[in-house]
């Protein structure tokens, strides 16, 4: 047989099966359809009256519970003594009835665990009252402090922090901050006895400010920032612009300050100060594409 053959006969037979198959489901779904339609077609079942019990209506009496029987006795059996026929000294004579025992006299209810007399007893007798402490002596009266709110460090130190301030408000080209700051010092000064500051050091300061050039305020204050300005020439546009009129222009300027602030030349403390801010503005003019400076 070949292998042709072999699959046609499988395949005949795949075929019978799935006819049988589908056969068989069609017929039990037809049973199904058929035991669904019997269900609906049942009548639906009238409802009916409740009904009614003859002693439903009487009471029932909630069950008692009963007495222990005596031993050795049926409950047919037990006999029944009159309350005459009692002996009156039973409870005396230490013995009980034929049908009752004998009930003990109630006792006062015993504490659980040891005794507190016991050695072995856990509870501990109470303590003794705490002798009362003795009152704490009051404390002396603290001095008044002086009012800090304005002042948070001594006065003498505070004059001394002004007067440095006011020396770095000046190297910087701020004079009106330095003769502010000048004032405070000298407040503060005479408020310590004796002064913190010397008259002579509050004169050289106030002389220090009024006599500074207005050259060296200039350079001083835009040396660092603005280095244009310092040399009081405006700002270029673009770097490109730095031609020959430019740089003669700027070095007009550099050498009209040079003259003014040098220390051979000007008398004044920061004269070197201001000297060598104006090497710092110049040179930085020179290059404006490498230092990006401002106007």
């Amino acid at each position: 047989m070949t292998t042709n053959s072999v699959l046609g006969q499988t395949y005949g037979r795949l075929q019978k099966h799935r006819e049988a198959w589908e056969q068989v489901k069609l017929q039990l779904d037809n049973e199904r359809k058929i035991a669904r339609t019997h269900e609906h077609m049942q009548p639906i079942p009238t409802p009916q009256p409740p009904q009614h019990h003859p002693g439903a209506h009487k009471r029932v009496e909630p069950r008692t519970k009963q007495k222990p029987l005596s031993r050795g006795l049926p409950p047919s059996s037990k006999p029944k003594v009159p309350k005459s026929a009692k002996p009156q000294n039973a409870k005396s004579s230490g013995g009980c009835s034929t049908g009752e025992r004998q009930r003990k006299p109630p006792s006062a209810p015993t504490p659980r665990g040891p005794s507190p007399e016991s050695p072995s007893s856990r509870f501990r007798a109470p303590r003794p009252p705490r002798p009362a402490r003795p009152a704490r002596p009051a404390r002396p009266a603290r001095p008044p402090r002086a009012s800090t709110k304005h002042h948070k460090f001594p006065t003498e130190q505070q004059a001394k922090a002004a007067f440095a301030q006011c020396s770095q408000w000046l190297k910087k080209g701020d004079v009106e901050a330095a003769h502010s700051m000048l004032n405070t010092a000298r407040a503060l000064s005479s408020m310590s006895n004796p002064p913190s500051l010397s008259p002579e050091e509050l004169e050289a300061m106030e002389r220090m400010i009024q006599t500074m050039p207005p050259g060296a305020i200039q350079v001083l204050r835009h040396a660092s920032s603005r280095p244009y300005t310092a040399l009081g020439v405006e700002r270029l546009a673009e770097p490109c612009e730095l031609n020959t009129v430019n740089r003669r222009l700027l070095l007009k300027r550099y050498r009209q300050l040079a003259l003014e602030l040098h220390p051979d030349r000007c008398d004044h403390t920061l004269a070197c100060d201001a000297m060598q801010a104006l090497n710092l503005a110049f040179e930085r003019t020179q290059r404006p594409s490498r230092c990006q400076v401002k106007g």
